[in-house]
């Protein structure tokens, strides 16, 4: 259709609420596509399929189900070395996959329908197997970096870009990446982009969960890689880390204090033994008397005053009786909820 001249635009599917309301057909469908284009709501234009990125995602294709399958097959044969004869799993026991596959594949074929050489004749075939489909794989590697330097030679210059990552960002661009007019555009394509999550005075945003799944793995393992290895982009996390933390740290959660405090004020399920501190103040566990002087709680305890008044209180101290003994000895209050014995 580009070919001929005739443009077409990209509609994505209709929300879940729509499509549960009117249900699902070929003529609904249609009619919502048509109505969302003639609105303007669907103004994206499609990504044509006659340029080399519809090379790279031929090769990219058959490239993943290569690696599938070939997982498949040496999960195949460690289950058939499983139930094996004895000296022949012995015999291939603590080596890793390729030496374990290339011994294998190097097993003397047998005649017979007996299960040790029905097993020696399955291994051998299964290797092999592996061995042909982790060529295809290196070619179609080979081919894609081949694909990839034709048509944008600079991306695999960049720190943390390989031919997976860089193929599955051509894919998402498509052969004509105008259609995109900023950076903006693909960054939410990638689903890398913060979605407006705002309501009243509180101004937020959260994760993009949507866009193109495979670009934003590929955007993911580039930034692991850069983070580990590239200085700069270290260099760039430290210096707006502590911001962002401390920007997340001033916005409280009810919820999730509510949560903190009722873990902390929850009883030690092992009496005679203080809980440490969960919080990040480096101190040891405290025990606190039910008496006037009694030591602060640590700053970082996230409980309330009611809370603390309670453990100070004479009140709130109990009393246990040992097992065969008429006395009974005093409980004390610790740091984080819990009761210890006295003496």
């Amino acid at each position: 259709m580009h070919r001929e001249g005739i443009t077409v635009t990209e509609v994505n599917q209709p929300d879940k609420a729509t499509r549960r309301r009117r249900g699902k057909t070929d003529a609904i469908d249609a009619a919502a596509a048509a109505q969302a284009v003639l609105s303007g709501r669907a103004t994206a234009a499609a990504k044509t399929t006659d340029g080399p990125v519809e090379t790279i995602r031929m090769f990219k294709m058959a490239k993943s189900s290569a690696i599938k399958s070939r997982s498949q097959v040496i999960n195949q044969l460690k289950a058939v070395l499983v139930s094996a004869d004895p000296a022949l799993r012995e015999s291939l026991a603590g080596l890793s996959n390729p030496k374990l596959i290339q011994r294998c594949s190097e097993l003397e074929p047998a005649d017979g329908t007996a299960p040790a050489t029905a097993a020696r004749h399955t291994l051998r075939l299964l290797a092999r197997r592996i061995k042909h489909l982790t060529e295809e794989v290196n070619d179609l590697t080979a081919r894609i970096t081949t694909a990839i330097t034709a048509c944008a030679p600079k991306l695999l210059d960049r720190y943390g870009v390989g031919p997976d990552t860089a193929a599955a960002l051509l894919i998402a661009a498509g052969d004509n990446p105008d259609r995109m007019g900023s950076e903006a555009s693909f960054a939410a394509l990638c689903g890398v982009s913060p979605v407006e999550a705002s309501s009243g005075k509180t101004q937020r945003r959260r994760r993009n969960r949507g866009g193109d799944r495979q670009a934003n793995s590929a955007l993911y393992t580039i930034v692991l890689a850069r983070l580990r290895w590239d200085t700069p982009t270290r260099t760039h996390l430290v210096s707006n880390g502590e911001s962002a933390r401390a920007r997340r740290a001033a916005k409280p959660s009810a919820a999730s204090n509510a949560t903190s405090r009722q873990r902390s004020t929850r009883p030690s399920t092992r009496p005679g033994r203080a809980k440490p501190c969960r919080r990040s103040c480096n101190s040891p566990p405290q025990v606190f008397s039910a008496s006037a002087n009694s030591p602060p709680l640590p700053s970082c305890f996230p409980m309330g005053t009611a809370v603390r008044e309670r453990q100070l209180d004479p009140l709130w101290s109990r009393s246990v009786r040992a097992p065969g003994s008429q006395q009974t000895e005093p409980l004390e209050a610790t740091a984080h909820g819990g009761r210890r014995l006295v003496g």
